[in-house]
């Protein structure tokens, strides 16, 4: 519901891959880097999959930035210590918008 087209990431980074990314982009309209692949995935995702596998860190919020990516969504479940992982994130610069559902959204300005 926010404004803009700005790109989707979800995190961590593998359940960009994930058949329910493709559909959630119907329900945001917005962009995303990610892709539903069977056997073979783009160029692209080859490229920057090493470097967002490491987020959050410097190298991954410039290729996001690079991107064009606005949002980040967090599946906090996915994570050992959620606190860590917003704290990490917020010492990157970036402010989390709201936390839905086990998800913490983070906005890149």
């Amino acid at each position: 519901q926010q404004p803009g087209q700005g790109v989707v990431a979800q995190f961590p980074f593998w359940e960009n891959i994930q058949p329910q990314q493709t559909y959630y982009t119907l329900t945001h309209n917005k962009p995303f880097i990610g892709g539903f692949f069977a056997a073979n995935t783009t160029s692209q995702f080859r490229r920057i999959q090493p470097v967002l596998d490491g987020f959050p860190n410097t190298a991954s919020l410039e290729l996001l930035q690079e991107l064009g990516v606005e949002w980040i969504i967090v599946d906090l479940a996915q994570y050992p210590d959620p606190s860590q992982i917003i704290a990490q994130i917020e010492a990157l610069g970036l402010k989390k918008a709201v936390e839905l559902d086990g998800q913490a959204v983070f906005q890149i300005k």
